[in-house]
């Protein structure tokens, strides 16, 4: 089973076997019966080219269609249709008929899988537009990712162990191979192209960009790739993936200089450190704690003086935390103590998490940023066991 299909007619004999989809029986249709396929998200490209060639030898393939009443919908074939009806328009030839075939798709049932009438015909267009069409844009590559990956899955799900160790127990390896005819590191170059910008995809698409390429610049933000395709747009950079590694290296480096030169005079701009101020406000004293105090009920200013010059020292030393509560007299210090370290610990480590997710949102390097993120998550996990 581990051996890759070289075309849809194998894609779809590999899954159904012996099992008929679709009849051989020719018939001569009007092409005015012919309906479109609402389901068919693959574009008329280059139809005057395939006219031309069609206005020569007069032949056209037959096209796949299933009977819809008294009308028939083409599951295979738009661009011949589209093609001989600009021959019609033009008076090239005169024959209204297309050669077709008229499918027989049926519920059809593999490994105890349940594939609908429905679903089958979609299988063929995906796998017929995969062995026929020189080139697919991006969106149309992704909309089959898309909409075959649930089929694949339902397969590989009802896969043996020892058909599923053929694939390494991948299911990416398996999908990747089995129904879209690629290696598991293209499908995964390939969903990547989702973050590109339209104008990037226009550019895979007319062949200006290498799909690796591509890939690479999906990593970036939105207007930091559209930054690149300015650079590449004025001759300053080119569309290769050395190139665009290189001018990502160039900017993290800057951006790391900048940081390095930035004053460290207040502590907000520490680089690190949360962005925000941390407030530094002592905790009021409990009514159990004996204090001092004059004739008036006011306490000692020597008291007072201790404090303030407590939270001035806190300051000039950058500690991190906030002003620690004054203990009350208790019968467990021990207790008391670790949850005051506790409590420490979380208040920092909520501080850390807000500039992880300061960080994450700033940087514009998309690798950078889901690092910063997964760093929060790291320390929200760590605050909720210490809260548990």
């Amino acid at each position: 089973m581990n051996q890759e299909p070289k075309n849809g007619t194998e894609l779809l004999a590999r899954f159904f076997g012996n099992k008929s989809i679709v009849d051989t029986t020719i018939e001569q249709i009007p092409i005015e019966s012919l309906l479109d396929n609402p389901d068919n998200f693959y574009g008329l490209r280059d139809i005057d080219d395939l006219a031309q060639k069609i206005a020569v030898s007069h032949v056209v393939e037959p096209l796949v269609v299933e009977k819809h009443d008294d009308k028939y919908m083409i599951i295979s074939g738009h661009r011949r249709k589209a093609a001989w009806q600009r021959l019609l328009n033009e008076g090239i030839v005169e024959n209204h008929n297309l050669p077709c075939v008229v499918s027989s798709f049926e519920n059809i049932n593999v490994k105890g899988v349940e594939f609908s009438k429905k679903e089958c015909a979609g299988m063929y267009l995906m796998f017929s537009n995969m062995g026929q069409r020189k080139t697919r844009t991006v969106e149309e590559t992704l909309q089959e990712v898309e909409r075959l990956e649930p089929i694949a899955r339902s397969v590989f799900d009802a896969l043996d162990a020892s058909e599923k160790r053929e694939w390494d127990n991948s299911f990416r390896n398996f999908f990747a191979k089995t129904f879209l005819n690629m290696s598991s590191t293209g499908l995964q170059r390939l969903t990547v192209l989702k973050k590109l910008v339209p104008e990037a995809k226009e550019k895979i698409n007319d062949g200006s960009f290498a799909m690796l390429f591509g890939s690479e610049l999906a990593s970036l933000s939105s207007d930091n790739q559209r930054q690149y395709l300015s650079l590449i747009e004025s001759g300053e950079q080119s569309p290769t993936v050395r190139a665009l590694l290189a001018w990502k290296k160039g900017r993290r480096k800057e951006k790391e200089e900048k940081r390095e030169e930035e004053p460290e005079d207040r502590f907000d701009e520490h680089p690190n450190f949360p962005d925000e101020d941390i407030s530094f406000e002592p905790v009021e004293p409990s009514d159990d704690i004996e204090e001092k105090s004059d004739a008036s009920g006011e306490p000692q200013p020597e008291r007072a003086n201790h404090v303030e010059q407590s939270v001035q020292d806190v300051k000039d030393k950058r500690v991190v935390c906030d002003i620690a509560d004054i203990p009350n007299r208790i019968s467990d210090p021990q207790s008391e103590a670790k949850s005051w370290l506790v409590s420490q610990q979380i208040n920092y480590l909520s501080k850390l998490k807000s500039y992880a997710d300061a960080q994450a949102a700033r940087d514009d390097d998309e690798l950078i940023s889901s690092q910063w993120k997964v760093r929060s998550s790291v320390l929200s996990v760590q605050i909720l066991l210490l809260k548990g």
